[in-house]
């Protein structure tokens, strides 16, 4: 991943690459992401209000409105927060959340440290192995994660199906839409649909069509808690 930004008023910085306000901003509580034996924190979702950043991006101060349940359930924790851009950039940050006194549907969100500028796509990906089913060719086929993103996944097929049917996995092609549901952990499941990408015999590359705001934060929070978990 990308190690600089582009910040506002900067000399290389172009309005489309920074947050776009009103655009969909992933929560997910910090400090429960943590060792083999934590639960699992469920992902919120925010619509961004406001965005400031200061030189070299070591400091953004974000305005988001949300559910009162969401600025309950976030208010006051650290929390990891997820920004796209119109140039399909995604920055991810780890912030403060702190509810704002005149509206409980408005947080401020300080953050101190950047975990990811990632330019080329709006999407954080782990390598992550996860069970994962296929609903394809009108029946059901086991396949495992070998990496997840909001955006897609790679999955390989333990289970390509009649070679006779064209719509088992071992015999699809590009363009081919098929469901999916992959198992996210602490008892989140993802059920979406997709589209595949690449067809490599037992390896089918899927990009997600028409994901929920709230699915594509819970696979979000799946990406950080591995990538936070690699980095140490």
């Amino acid at each position: 991943m990308a190690n600089e930004w582009p910040v506002e008023g900067s000399s290389g910085a172009a309005s489309n690459d920074l947050p776009r306000l009103g655009s969909v901003v992933g929560l997910l509580p910090a400090e429960r992401m943590g060792g083999s034996n934590a639960t699992p924190a469920r992902a919120h979702t925010a619509t961004l209000e406001e965005w400031q950043s200061e030189p070299g991006g070591l400091t953004v101060v974000a305005e988001v409105s949300a559910s009162a349940a969401t600025v309950s359930a976030v208010s006051g924790r650290n929390v990891w927060g997820s920004f796209s851009t119109p140039a399909d950039a995604l920055i991810v940050v780890a912030a403060l959340a702190r509810e704002r006194p005149e509206s409980a549907e408005l947080l401020e969100l300080t953050g101190v440290r950047m975990l990811a500028y990632e330019p080329r796509r709006r999407s954080a990906r782990a390598g992550l192995a996860r069970t994962a089913r296929l609903r394809s060719g009108g029946d059901i086929h086991k396949a495992t994660t070998l990496d997840l993103s909001r955006s897609g996944c790679r999955v390989f097929t333990s289970d390509p199906g009649d070679p006779r049917n064209p719509g088992s996995p071992g015999n699809l092609e590009a363009g081919y839409q098929l469901a999916i549901e992959v198992d996210l952990g602490g008892g989140h499941v993802l059920a979406a649909e997709a589209t595949v990408v690449r067809a490599d015999g037992p390896e089918l590359a899927l990009r997600f069509t028409g994901l929920a705001a709230n699915d594509a934060a819970e696979v979000d929070a799946t990406v950080f808690r591995e990538l936070v978990r690699s980095v140490g």
